[in-house]
C-alpha cells in the first residue's frame, strides 16, 4: 500500500495540488524513517484525515481509498489479476479480472468479471468462460492481423 500512498500523491500533483502531494511525502518520510515497509487502509484513512488535505485533494483520497477497498474484496475470490499501466495518452488504466458467479435464468455459474478504469470512463462486463476464451482469442487474431502495438494519435 505504500506504493499506492506514492500513486496518490502523484495523482495530486498531476491535479495541481502541490501542497497536498507535498504533506503526503511528509507522511511517506515519516513512514520510511520508522522503516514501514506496509501499511493498510485504515493507516491510509489516518493520513488522509491528519495532514490537513484540502478538500478537492480529499475527494481525490478517497476515490483512490475506494478503488483499493475494492480491489481488497476481490482479492478474497479464488483467481485474481489485476494490472495498472499507462496508454498512449499517459493516462493510467487499471485493469481488475477475477472469478465471480452470475446467473441465467436463476441457474449459477462460474464467470469472469472483467473491469478497465481510466481517469475518465469504466468498462465493466461479466461474461461465461467461454467468451473469455474466445475474446482472447479473437483480440489476439485481431491484434495479430493489425501489427500494431499501440494506437496511432493524431493532432487533427
Amino acid at each position: 500500500m505504500i506504493i499506492e500512498l506514492i500513486k496518490i500523491a502523484n495523482i495530486l500533483d498531476k491535479s495541481g495540488l502541490h501542497c497536498d502531494a507535498d504533506r503526503i511525502d511528509e507522511a511517506l518520510v515519516k513512514l520510511s524513517n520508522k522503516s514501514v515497509s506496509s501499511i493498510d487502509i485504515r493507516t491510509l484513512k489516518y493520513i488522509r484525515d491528519n495532514y490537513s488535505l484540502t478538500d478537492e485533494a480529499k475527494r481525490l483520497f478517497d476515490e483512490k481509498l475506494n478503488d483499493l477497498t475494492r480491489m481488497k474484496k476481490l482479492s478474497g475470490y479464488r483467481h485474481f489479476y489485476e494490472d495498472v499501466f499507462e496508454n498512449e495518452f499517459k493516462n493510467e488504466i487499471n485493469i481488475l479480472i477475477s472469478e465471480t458467479k452470475d446467473y441465467n435464468k436463476d441457474r449459477e455459474f462460474d464467470a469472469v468479471s472483467i473491469v478497465m478504469e481510466g481517469p475518465d470512463s469504466t468498462a465493466e462486463n461479466i461474461i461465461t468462460y467461454m467468451e473469455a476464451n474466445k475474446l482472447e482469442e479473437s483480440l489476439s487474431e485481431f491484434l495479430s492481423s493489425q501489427q500494431k502495438y499501440k494506437s496511432e494519435i493524431r493532432n487533427d
